[in-house]
Formats: structure tokens, sequence, C-alpha cells
């Protein structure tokens, strides 16, 4: 393909892509690779070109009405919210109502995997086994919950956001019917790992359905209350699973969980729109589509089948941008240490000295959250702000790297500070209220981080905000299935002290990327670029 001559920074600029679009859109597509960054480029502009002119009408007060398009949503006719043609539009009521179920749907899932914490050793009695053993479900579940949003992302960008909601979390409720009834260990694996496989849909469609309806500048807020679902679910489900278990048993919380997923079903069924877009390309792209589907006519359904489960994986192909995998890992590993946290409470409260109840247990873990709720409030705002500072800067364009800032490096300090202090305070069995402002701290500071890269990685790819998101969730859940079994052996083998100082030590480790990865950032974005305008003219 022919492009006009001219320096690198035209080039760039032309083209209005940014640095991880440019390195993967080839990659990430099932079409020859030239055809899909044409295609890409023409969407991008597009995309841009709304986005800038929808700031330009909020400042202005005589804003046409928004318009409404022809409804293409699954079981659309049952939604009392009518789909825009620009998903923008919405009103802050109706955005605020839209992240509220997105939220919501985020913390099911994270309720499943924490639900067990106050009553592994009620379950462990239950089936005559061991708590690594029935920690097993809880790895597995985290498993699919990473590993399922691959094809989820990749469905909610073929066929919209609200079908892959309604479909994924009916399947969830129904299989959670089989954990309740399990009568083996096995069976209550494999119907978990079912159920973390259908809800995983949430982090990643959710993250991308914001992208839909909010424009960047907007998204650091949007992202802070989205993150307080999957974050405070942790929180929130010790606590009822602590009282039911005590109440009625193990079983009672898997009950529990059918309840919360199917009201999440109804509010999707009822009050979920369809956000997605759909791609509206120029007439020569349109042309040059059906001349490919004509030539792939004799495709065999084997071919599509194959398709069908390999298309997902080519998403990793985000991983050869630096800066992205710098900030998937530390996400990770900001989520791995949580699961950590999580996994060491009931054994460490629920043994001597504490010798505290379920539901006393499942409280301690209310200061983590509000450490979440407060680094919700304060992490979102706080990108946005770096990031229209660094736009002002940069003669009005938008550069997603930008919120890698000195907030990361605050947040990072935090967290340290709290694992540190949580570890040996612990350790030494002070009174439980010091080693708990430790949890505080970590809670604060790894919502930051976690808000933070969320909202790089959807600036970062605009055309594949649920790709990207998947990939990190995916990551970041291999991470916590890891914890999730290794935290008891680990803990018996070297005690609370030196497990979170060897964690602290990472930590400490990712702060000096941080400070690396901002020196550097500007070279690796312009050389990938260059590197892609090369290989598009040869």
């Amino acid at each position: 393909m022919d492009l006009e001559k001219g320096n690198n920074d035209d080039d760039e600029r032309d083209l209005g892509l940014t640095a991880i679009e440019t390195s993967v859109l080839p990659a990430l597509s099932l079409e020859p690779a030239t055809s899909v960054v044409l295609d890409a480029i023409d969407s991008h502009a597009a995309d841009i070109a709304d986005e800038e002119g929808y700031d330009n009408d909020t400042k202005n007060t005589s804003r046409k009405k928004p318009k409404r398009r022809k409804p293409i949503g699954f079981l659309h006719s049952v939604c009392i919210i009518k789909e825009l043609e620009n998903p923008y539009e919405y009103s802050e009521a109706v955005k605020l109502l839209l992240v509220f179920i997105f939220a919501f749907a985020g913390m099911v899932p994270a309720m499943g995997s924490a639900v067990f914490y106050p009553a592994v050793n009620t379950m462990a009695a239950d089936f005559h086994t061991n708590l690594t053993v029935i920690n097993l479900s809880v790895g597995f579940y985290m498993f699919s919950l990473g590993l399922f949003p691959l094809w989820w992302s990749y469905l909610s960008e073929l066929l919209g956001r609200r079908g892959v909601y309604i479909i994924s979390f009916l399947m969830f409720t129904l299989f959670n019917i089989g954990c309740a009834r399990s009568t083996s260990v096995v069976m209550l694996v494999v119907f978990r790992v079912c159920a973390g496989g259908a809800a995983a849909s949430s982090q990643t469609v959710g993250a991308g359905a914001i992208g839909d309806i909010y424009v960047p500048t907007q998204r650091g807020k949007a992202n802070g209350y989205f993150y307080l679902g999957p974050l405070c679910g942790p929180m929130l489900a010790p606590i009822f699973a602590g009282a039911l278990n005590d109440r009625w048993g193990w079983r009672s919380t898997q009950y529990f969980l059918i309840i919360v997923g199917g009201f999440a079903f109804l509010m999707m069924l009822v009050l979920l729109p369809e956000t997605l877009r759909p791609q509206i390309l120029p007439t020569e792209v349109q042309e040059k589509r059906a001349l490919q589907k004509k030539n792939h006519k004799l495709r065999s359904y084997a071919h599509e089948f194959f398709d069908f489960f390999s298309g997902p994986f080519k998403s990793f192909a985000l991983l050869k941008y630096p800066t992205f995998v710098y900030a998937i890992l530390y996400n990770s590993f900001g989520y791995g240490s949580l699961y950590m946290l999580n996994n060491t409470l009931p054994d460490l409260f629920q043994s001597p000295p504490y010798n505290f109840s379920s539901i006393v247990t499942g409280l301690l873990y209310l200061p983590n959250g509000l450490g979440y709720v407060l680094g919700s409030l304060v992490g979102g705002r706080w990108s946005d702000r770096i990031l229209k500072n660094a736009i002002k800067k940069n003669n009005g364009k938008m550069v997603p790297e930008a919120r890698l800032a000195e907030n990361m490096l605050t947040a990072g300090i935090v967290v340290c500070s709290g694992m540190i202090l949580f570890g040996w305070t612990a350790w030494r069995h002070l009174f439980w209220f010091v080693p708990i402002i430790g949890t505080f701290l970590f809670g604060f500071g790894s919502l930051i981080i976690f808000t933070t890269t969320l909202t790089f990685l959807v600036d970062s790819m605009p055309q594949r905000r649920s790709a990207a998101v998947s990939i990190n969730t995916f990551i970041r859940c291999m991470f916590a299935a890891a914890a999730s079994f290794i935290t008891v052996p680990l803990n018996n083998a070297i005690k609370t002290g030196w497990l979170f100082t060897i964690l602290t030590i990472i930590g400490i480790i990712f702060l000096g990327l941080q400070v690396y990865v901002k020196k550097v950032c500007k070279i690796w974005v312009t050389s990938t670029r260059r590197k892609v305008l090369i290989n598009l003219r040869h």
C-alpha cells in the first residue's frame, strides 16, 4: 500500500493511531493485515471525531436531543432504556445507572471467589478433606475467571455487550445451583469452573462498555466507580458468608450467589441497552470486504470453528508493547497479592490467640474494602486530571501513557507500606486492629493502581477495548489462581512476616520499573509507530 512520503511525525499525526493499535491490529484480525489496518484507521478516525465532537457539543448549551437508533441489542424489546446512535450522548443519570449495573455485575464473580473464605473449615469437615484441597475450588474458579474472558470479549465485539451479559449471567445462576447441590469435592470444582467461566464476562465487557459511553477524559472516574464492584465483592462476601455459614452451613453461601446472580441477570435484561456501535465503513472499504467475502465463500465450517476458538488468542499480540506489559503485570501483581491477603486472614484470625468466629472474621475485610472505596474516589479523578494536563501540554493530543505518572508511584509506596505492616504485625500476633491498618493501606493503594492501569488499557485500544481488558483479566486471574494454591503452604513454611516481605520487595521492583517506564515511554511509543509505518510502506 502506498503512503504519501513525509517525516514520521506527520505520518503518525495523519494516522491518528495509538502505538498499541498500530503494532497489534493486524494480528488481532482474521482478515489480511494491510486491509485491516486500513479499516482500523478509518474507524479509529471516526471514533476520535465523535469524541472531539461530543466534547465540543457539551460546551454548547443548545446541543440537540440525542438521536435514537434502530435497536440491535439482544432481546431489545424488553429493555426500557432505548439505544442511541451515539452512546456518549446518554444523560449522566443513565450513564451512572449503567456503571452501577457493570459494577454490580463485576461484584458477582468476585463474591463467588471470596464467599468460601469464612466457610473453608466447615467445607473441609463436610467433605472430609483439608484446606489445601478446598482451596482448589477457589483456584480453579479463578483460572476459569481468567481464561473465558478471551472468548466473551471476542463475542462482545462481534455480537454486542448486552447479549453476552444476559447469556453469561443466566449460565452463572444455573451453574451455582449445581455448586449448592454438590456431593463431592470433584463435583463442586467442576461446577465452580463452569460458574467462573460464565461470570467471566463481567470484567472485560464492563470495561469495554464504559469506553462505549464515556469519552477518554471521563473514563478514569467512571472506571474508578466500576472497579468498586470487583473489589468490594471480596469485602462484602465474607460478611454475608460468615453469617450464612454460622446459621445454615456452607451450602447457603451458594444459594446466596444464585440470588445475587439472578438479580444481576434481571437488571441486565430490563435496564441494559446495547452500547456497542456498529462500524460504519467508507464505501471503498465496504466494497473491498464484499470482495474478500466472495473470495472466502468456500471456507468450510471447520475453518470457521477454528477461527472462533483461535481468534481470541490473537489478542496476545498486545503483549508486544512494553508499556502494556508493564501495566498488566503491575495490575496482576496487585491482584495476586490481594488474594494472598484474603487467603491469609481466615487462617490467621480463626486461630489462637485471636480465635474469631466466621462472622467476625468476615467483618475484618471491611477496612480493606473501605480502602477500595477511598482509592476509587481518589484514583479515578487523579488519573483524569493527569491526562487532561498532559493533553494541554501536548497540543491537544492524547497519549494514554500519560496516566502512568506520580499517582502510580504514590500508590505503590502505600501498597508496600500496607503489606509490610500487615505481615510483621500479624506474625507477632499484635492487637488485631494493627494488622488491619495494613489491609486498609493495601486496599487504598491497590485500587489506585487497578483503576489507572485499567483505564490506560481501555484508552490505548479504542477499537479493541474488551480484548485489551480480557488479556489483563486473564493474566491477573492466573496470578490470583496461583495465589490461592500456594498461600497456605507458603504461609505455613515461611510465616506471614516473610511472605509479605517478599511481596513488598517485588512491589519495590515495580516502583523502580515505573521510573524507568516513565523515562523511556516516549521512545517506545515513537519506535513502535515507525516500525509499523515502515512495514506498511513495504
